[in-house]
């Protein structure tokens, strides 16, 4: 069957006519769009769906004698792939600054609790190890009392007793060091 007839039959709106078609032009339209997609077999596929259905949505507006379907085709695998590369492209760079955005976002965690975890050894530094294990277990790692005095070997009082002790004496240390505006590091964090 050659061109003219295929033609034709697709002009019928025969869905044998759209076979053949893909019969005698799919490897064609595959060698195009593999030029620009290099590979990528499931977007060659779809690029190659895209192109045939193009070609039939269009089968009443084409005039074959300013032209020839082989080279209609051609432009419109050509068009189609070029179409798909751009996209490909466009979702790796924004894939990239996701994974930026998450890395800065693990970044900023990580200095916070850098942050953090100096301003609370700072407070916590005027305190003996029994008290401080007390308070970190208490506040940081949200322990029960009683999960503490069983781990520590304590009575729950002795637990209440130190939680108490330790909440003054930090009360009094953060009064100290506002009052001589010492805050809670050597330099000054202010911008």
């Amino acid at each position: 069957m050659d061109e003219k007839q295929i033609y034709n039959l697709i002009a019928k709106d025969s869905e044998e006519g759209l076979y053949q078609l893909i019969k005698l032009y799919k490897n064609y339209v595959w060698n195009i769009i593999n030029k620009i997609l290099q590979g990528r077999q499931q977007d060659i596929e779809e690029c190659i769906s895209d192109v045939f259905f193009t070609f039939w949505q269009k089968r009443h507006s084409i005039n074959l004698e300013s032209g020839n379907v082989k080279g209609l085709l051609a432009c419109i695998a050509r068009n189609t792939a070029i179409n798909r590369y751009n996209k490909l492209k466009r979702q790796q760079c924004i894939n990239y600054e996701c994974e930026n955005l998450i890395a800065d976002d693990a970044i900023e965690i990580l200095i916070d609790s850098i942050y953090q975890d100096e301003i609370v050894n700072l407070i916590l530094k005027d305190l003996h190890e029994k008290d401080r294990n007390i308070f970190v277990k208490r506040h940081i790692f949200m322990e029960s009392i009683g999960e503490i005095a069983e781990d520590m070997n304590l009575d729950e009082r002795q637990v209440r007793n130190s939680l108490y002790q330790s909440k003054k004496k930090l009360k009094k240390t953060l009064v100290r060091r506002n009052k001589h505006e010492n805050k809670f590091f050597s330099y000054n964090w202010r911008m």
